[in-house]
């Protein structure tokens, strides 16, 4: 469940509960008050978007991180991240500092990894 202290994303739905539209939340991060379901619309607009390979892998992705850590070493800084929907879940939740850091990209992999195992 997201942490709602950073507020919620915007939605607009039809009067038989279509999902018409969304905005990011003031934090520009996508956060909606929970729900029974979602829409199969989101949760593949979601996960091609953000993690296409999110019903494969075991919470993290190591073609993604490699693949992201390339692209940063080659541009000299960070234009790229190889977080799955998973890692992404657990640094808003559990508050992991958003310092881009190999300690906290370790971290949330592990809790990935666990989160996805149990």
């Amino acid at each position: 469940m997201p942490n709602p202290r950073y507020g919620y994303s915007t939605t607009l739905f039809s009067s038989d509960g279509q999902l018409l539209g969304a905005r990011l939340a003031p934090d520009e991060q996508w956060r909606f008050i929970p729900s029974d379901s979602l829409p199969q619309k989101y949760i593949s607009a979601i996960t091609v978007y953000e993690d296409q390979y999110f019903f494969y892998h075991p919470g993290i992705n190591p073609i993604s991180l490699w693949r992201a850590l390339r692209q940063n070493w080659r541009a000299g800084k960070i234009v790229s991240g190889g977080s799955t929907l998973t890692m992404q879940a657990i640094r808003l939740r559990h508050g992991v500092d958003n310092t881009r850091s190999i300690f906290n990209k370790s971290l949330e992999m592990l809790w990935a990894l666990g989160m996805e195992l149990i």
